[in-house]
């Protein structure tokens, strides 16, 4: 769900021309792979509210995934933590969405900074 959120997020800023088309990446991982497991119903449907149509398989965080990112945002500071402790050379580039929003108070400014970062710019 929070990468079709992003995705979206992602089409607005292009489409407004805030950001270049194809500069920015989106991947999702969850701390747990329940492979074969479908994402949930009330996922779907509260992605359907927004006008977003999500077909996608869940996939579990990997050292390959996390070498790929060059932001990892997490939800909470419990998911952080996990994902630190699991691969501690993730640490610098790791941030709960509310320390990577900061005072700033919104994800567009704070989004827009880290893409002016560089040409082409990975989330996971």
């Amino acid at each position: 769900m929070a990468e079709a959120l992003f995705r979206e997020k992602v089409r607005q800023l292009e489409s407004a021309g805030e950001i270049a088309t194809g500069c920015v990446e989106v991947r999702s991982a969850g701390l747990r792979k329940f492979k074969g497991v479908p994402v949930s119903p009330h996922a779907l449907a509260v992605l359907a509210e927004f006008g977003i149509q999500w077909r996608s398989t869940p996939q579990g965080i990997s050292a390959e995934l996390l070498e790929w990112a060059d932001l990892v945002l997490t939800m909470t500071k419990y998911h952080k933590w996990i994902a630190v402790s699991l691969f501690p050379e993730i640490f610098n580039k790791t941030f709960t969405l509310k320390e990577f929003v900061g005072e700033r108070n919104s994800i567009d400014i704070a989004f827009l900074s880290w893409v002016n970062y560089g040409p082409e710019t990975r989330f996971l």
